[in-house]
């Protein structure tokens, strides 16, 4: 399995560097694999439908955001775990510290032994600068 990059030049932002440029390998997305193609998998692979699996799945995805709206961490075995993470703003000693410095929370998901393990399969394959390939969801 193989992942692909292409080298980028980048400046530096912090230390005894900062201001120089260097390159940087930046691993490119391959292709985006919908809802819908996953559930038809996993109905291959046993004795559900697809909307079965549909059905579970997003039953699935409104039982882990209650539980997280709860603050509960979601253990799912050897796939991983979710939970929701934040942080603050420093604030002075003596100062009152108020809700609004709280910043605004995000959903961690920590993979289980069976999803690292994939990375320990990867190489990775250097792109043909002149294709220029582009992420359909630059936001992953």
């Amino acid at each position: 399995m193989s992942l692909k990059f292409r080298p980028i030049v980048r400046k530096l932002l912090a230390g005894v560097h900062a201001g120089q440029k260097r390159f940087f390998g930046q691993v490119r997305c391959g292709e985006c694999i919908r809802f819908d193609k996953i559930c038809k998998q996993v109905a291959l692979l046993s004795t559900a439908t697809k909307g079965d699996v549909e059905l579970i799945l997003d039953n699935f995805v409104e039982i882990i955001n209650e539980q997280l709206e709860n603050g509960n961490i979601i253990q799912l075995g050897d796939f991983g775990n979710f939970r929701i993470a934040g942080g603050s703003r420093a604030v002075e000693p003596g100062e009152k510290f108020h809700v609004s410095a709280i910043r605004r929370p995000r959903i961690v998901f920590s993979p289980g032994k069976e999803l690292r393990r994939v990375t320990e399969k990867i190489v990775f394959e250097k792109l043909d600068t002149r294709v220029v390939t582009e992420c359909p969801h630059p936001h992953l």
